[in-house]
């Protein structure tokens, strides 16, 4: 039994933290505006026991992700990192993140799947990533590797 007056520490979500040298604003179609740019920031599905992938090294953070592409010119994918405490991000241009899309990223309707993980080899998309894919390092290969985009904002330098 607990007692009348414990108190009990609620887990909150860290929220995403935009540079200060960047300015953001709100644009049509719950878009964002940032030099000169159209930016969709897609936060994280709830990540459930059975998104963890079945590996013998530590994941620092994971990221779900089910969209469609819009007008955006950049995408940010934000997800917590639970070893820093802090929201993480992967940034993409349009033309990267279509770059990098494989014909198991599509389901039926449209909707686009992607899955990140962060791990002390960086951050990769192991979405549709089986076991023996883990168990064989196949999931580690330059398609799956967004290291590069892992808090990067440098897409808005002008």
């Amino acid at each position: 039994m607990h007692k009348k007056n414990e108190k009990y520490k609620r887990y909150r979500e860290p929220r995403l933290q935009y540079p200060t040298n960047l300015k953001f604003t709100t644009s049509v179609e719950s878009h964002l505006l940032c030099n000169g740019k159209t930016v969709q920031v897609i936060p994280s599905l709830m990540i459930l026991p059975e998104d963890n992938p079945p590996v013998d090294f530590a994941i620092h953070g994971i990221g779900k992700y089910n969209f469609s592409l819009t007008g955006a010119d950049v995408y940010i994918f934000s997800f917590a990192n639970v070893r820093d405490k802090q929201a993480d991000c992967c940034i993409l241009s349009k033309d990267e993140l279509i770059s990098r899309l494989k014909p198991y990223h599509y389901d039926g309707d449209e909707k686009i799947n992607i899955k990140l993980i962060v791990t002390d080899r960086g951050l990769h998309d192991c979405y549709n990533a089986g076991s023996e894919a883990f168990f064989m390092g196949l999931w580690v290969n330059e398609s799956r590797d967004f290291t590069l985009y892992h808090n990067d904002w440098s897409v808005f330098d002008i």
